[in-house]
């Protein structure tokens, strides 16, 4: 761990990295950034955030951490967007504007992601439409995988 160096060694003047009294925000942890900015940094908010901001399954793994104190600094959650971002109603037939993965689950996680991924130009046949329990709506193709709803990706 940090600072627990029992043995004296480490410590030493002969040591060429020099303390630096760093302000720089790049180097805080999450927790540290929360702090400081007055935010609630226990376990529980911070889960909260991360599915607020998109990741899934948190646990507070390092990685997971650093992606959440990025989205945190650049502000922006990801929310399901304004209504008009989104197909609420089954479009029919849809194109892919960009590369589209299918997934066999309205939670679009690696482990769901079991339908292939599919080039832009790509056409599908909606079934029927899902919401993840987030209220994302999602696209349910005929082979009964599902796709993206968000306009940005679909048309």
């Amino acid at each position: 761990g940090y600072g627990t160096d029992t043995f004296g060694k480490g410590a030493s003047t002969s040591n060429s990295s020099k303390p630096s009294a760093n302000t720089n925000t790049n180097s805080l942890g999450l927790v540290d950034y929360m702090n400081m900015n007055k935010l609630d940094s226990s376990f529980a908010n911070r889960k909260k955030l991360a599915a607020k901001y998109g990741i899934k399954n948190y646990s507070g793994t390092a990685s997971q951490n650093t992606t959440l104190l990025a989205k945190l600094k650049a502000g922006k959650p990801h929310t399901p967007a304004s209504n008009n971002t989104y197909y609420t109603e089954n479009p029919g037939k849809i194109k892919t504007l960009v590369q589209c993965d299918l997934y066999n689950s309205v939670d679009f996680t690696a482990s769901h992601k079991t339908g292939g991924t599919y080039p832009p130009g790509t056409i599908f046949t909606i079934a029927g439409m899902a919401k993840t329990k987030g209220g994302t709506p999602r696209l349910k193709t005929k082979s009964g995988y599902f796709l993206t709803a968000n306009k940005k990706f679909v048309k």
